[in-house]
């Protein structure tokens, strides 16, 4: 089935076979010279070779591909001859995969990236978007989460019962034990997303969800079945699309479609092991983007997006006291371990602008830069906070000049070192954004470095009751 439906797809789906032609290729590959006895070896530079057709997978590290992966030391042992006694069941089963699909070249992160060299893994990872986008195919294990997860594994025994029918027959009717990821378009296009299902592991890792995005072609091996996935169509074992039941085909990848809001809302749910790699890992998505559109990308947002001002307006899950990852300005969605968007921000009326920025690149293009300022135009006030008892999201809020007390809520947990500064600062700002039914929203910022009116943010929150909008200044102010 998997050979038939690349041939056809190579030959006759224009969209698949319009991606990535002619774009970068991988600085190291991996040589198949026999799939049947795993002799496979690394090629350590490849900017002598003509371009070859590879293959790449997709899959989640698990401390077998920890203890297999490429370091210096091993790198001239690879370039002979990978010891087959560091190709774990998962490996060994995409070698084989590659190789009756017609391939001798692969691509595999954990075998292609030296991983305790941090130069060479920035130079590598640098163009591992455009790896995947360039592969003639993906192949992903969908399941895979254990280490001795297989590719070819035997799936699960479907469950069979005896039926009697009215005239006397026996018959067998056997239950379809199959669960489908895929039943709606890609992520972030017209269509509701459905990336990440908890019965399939892979989804829920961040790098996978650009990857998906990307390629041009995947085949995603499940626990069940087999399903092929490309710009143009999706098929699976079971032939369970073909009924009433259908699954609605994957649109290629047209960005005019997608919004970044919607791409953000599905990336945030997904989990990096390394917190720093959130916009490293969503760079090629960006790339794409910036590409298909022609704005400025700044630390995770669009300066000419028409949700900008929405999509500074995140919130840390309640679950989480809330880590800032460093290096990235203080009002990014990046900034934060678990960062979360409320849709119904888009709805509201901003009252605030952006006016101004100052973004310098990092050493990777669409990734954390080196530095990231914003200058924002609204009303804002001073402000005192003080935190109810027992509660770390819970305060009582005063105007400055004034002795109204108003009920505020943060939106993530704080330790008690952070509750006590808060509480003791005079310098704390409410920088009001939009209104909605309850009350006024926004950020509340405090003064950060020595540049003057430059702030931080520390929290985005809501007021209970109404406050008149007249009685507070309007300024500019920087966000760092």
């Amino acid at each position: 089935m998997l050979k038939a439906r690349m041939e056809k797809c190579l030959s006759n789906h224009s969209q698949c076979s319009a991606l990535g032609e002619g774009g970068p290729r991988p600085g190291r590959v991996l040589y198949i010279e026999d799939p049947k006895s795993l002799a496979v070896r690394l090629v350590d530079d490849t900017s002598s070779m003509e371009p070859q057709p590879y293959a790449c997978l997709s899959h989640r590290w698990t401390e077998q591909t920890e203890s297999s992966s490429l370091t210096l030391d091993r790198l001239e042992t690879f370039k002979k001859q990978i010891p087959t006694d560091l190709l774990y069941p998962l490996l060994r089963d995409a070698f084989e995969a590659a190789g009756r699909l017609g391939f001798r070249y692969m691509w595999i992160d954990c075998l292609c990236i030296c991983q305790d060299d941090l130069d060479d893994w920035n130079r590598q990872a640098s163009g591992m978007s455009a790896i995947y986008e360039n592969a003639v195919v993906t192949i992903s294990a969908l399941d895979a989460q254990i280490n001795d997860w297989r590719l070819f594994a035997k799936h699960p025994p479907e469950k069979t019962q005896k039926l009697c029918t009215r005239d006397g027959q026996t018959i067998m009717i056997s239950e379809l034990n199959k669960e489908h990821p895929f039943f709606v378009d890609t992520v972030g296009t017209k269509y509701r997303a459905s990336s990440v299902e908890k019965g399939f592991p892979l989804l829920t890792r961040g790098w996978v969800y650009q990857e998906r995005l990307l390629a041009r072609r995947i085949i995603h091996f499940t626990r069940n079945e087999v399903i092929w996935e490309c710009k143009e169509a999706m098929s699976c074992e079971c032939g369970h699309n073909e009924g009433a039941w259908k699954m609605v085909k994957r649109e290629a990848p047209s960005l005019s479609d997608m919004t970044w809001s919607g791409i953000c809302a599905e990336y945030t749910k997904t989990e990096l092991s390394i917190d720093a790699d959130k916009l490293p890992a969503l760079s090629g998505v960006a790339r794409r983007f910036g590409e298909a559109h022609g704005w400025t990308y700044l630390a995770g947002v669009w300066r000419e997006d028409p949700d900008l001002c929405a999509l500074l307006l995140w919130f840390s899950s309640k679950s989480h006291v809330r880590k800032r990852i460093p290096g990235l300005p203080s009002w990014s969605w990046a900034s934060v371990e678990a960062a979360r968007f409320f849709p119904v921000f888009h709805q509201h009326r901003m009252l605030f602008r952006v006016v101004a920025h100052e973004v310098v690149p990092g050493a990777v293009p669409y990734s954390t830069p080196a530095s990231a300022k914003l200058v924002i135009e609204g009303r804002c006030s001073p402000v005192t906070i003080k935190f109810k008892a027992g509660s770390s999201e819970d305060g009582i809020l005063t105007f400055s000049g004034e002795e109204t007390q108003h009920t505020c809520f943060m939106d993530y947990v704080r330790d008690e070192s952070e509750k006590k500064e808060i509480e003791q600062s005079s310098d704390i700002v409410f920088f009001l954004c939009f209104r909605d039914e309850d009350g006024p929203c926004g950020l509340l910022l405090k003064p950060v470095g020595r540049e003057e009116n430059t702030y931080e943010r520390i929290a985005l929150f809501s007021l209970w009751g109404s406050i008149e909008e007249s009685s507070l200044d309007r300024k500019r102010i920087t966000l760092a």
